[in-house]
């Protein structure tokens, strides 16, 4: 969306609002790719993460060679990549918890 395009509402008007949005965006992008990944390989989390960061590299790129009311944003690819790397990470403690939890109770 265009940035003219939108609403002036108190919420749109927090500083670098659109970099949490980013933030956002790449999180769950990044936690959806997770599940159908696992089924594929047991490298699933990286690929995820890989996979969520070339897709906002490209868009980024994208935006800036072809689209007209766009420009690509170092400082939103910085914010998609905090995102997906933020889901890889809590994906990361998750299953350490989980496989220690299931350790304990084997023993």
């Amino acid at each position: 969306m265009p940035g003219n395009k939108i609403p002036h509402t108190p919420i749109f008007t927090i500083p670098h609002f659109d970099k949490l949005v980013h933030l956002s965006f790449y999180f769950i992008l990044c936690l959806f790719l997770f599940r159908p990944l696992k089924n594929i390989t047991s490298k699933y989390y990286i690929i995820a993460l890989f996979t969520s960061v070339l897709l906002s590299g490209l868009i980024e790129v994208l935006q800036n060679k072809i689209a007209i009311s766009r420009h690509g944003d170092v400082y939103d690819l910085l914010a998609n990549i905090t995102g997906a790397v933020l889901a890889f990470a809590i994906l990361q403690i998750l299953y350490f918890r989980e496989n220690i939890l299931n350790g304990f109770s084997k023993a």
